[in-house]
């Protein structure tokens, strides 16, 4: 078994989830992940995004390692935010950086930049 496999399965583990609950989130046959386990394919590699939004992982933890689960307290944040932390921390490095460009971009494009409780005037 590969790193990368490897570390799909001890997230299974240590986060106590049965591993049909991952291949429902993935839409796939529990008989693909037994596939993956006796190295008969390597599918897994094509829901690594999917994989690493699941364990609020990035894909480069799941590929590279030295990662901490990041816990997202839900009653700190919005659904909406949950899902954007999620889809932000399944980005590559490369991902993330072209992320946030595109957020300082877009508060220049407003012009303004809102804290916290500030509500726009315009």
């Amino acid at each position: 078994m590969n790193y990368t496999l490897h570390k799909i399965f001890d997230l299974l583990w240590s986060s106590k989830t049965k591993e049909r609950d991952l291949c429902m989130a993935l839409d796939i046959n529990l008989s693909a992940m037994t596939d993956w386990k006796n190295g008969k394919t390597q599918s897994y590699k094509l829901y690594l995004s999917k994989i690493a939004g699941f364990f609020n992982v990035s894909v480069d933890d799941l590929l590279y390692g030295n990662f901490e689960k990041q816990e997202i307290r839900k009653d700190k944040y919005k659904l909406d935010e949950i899902k954007l932390i999620n889809a932000y921390n399944a980005l590559t490095d490369i991902g993330k950086a072209t992320a946030l460009h595109q957020v300082e971009a877009m508060k220049g494009i407003h012009g303004i930049e809102l804290k916290k409780g500030e509500q726009s005037s315009g």
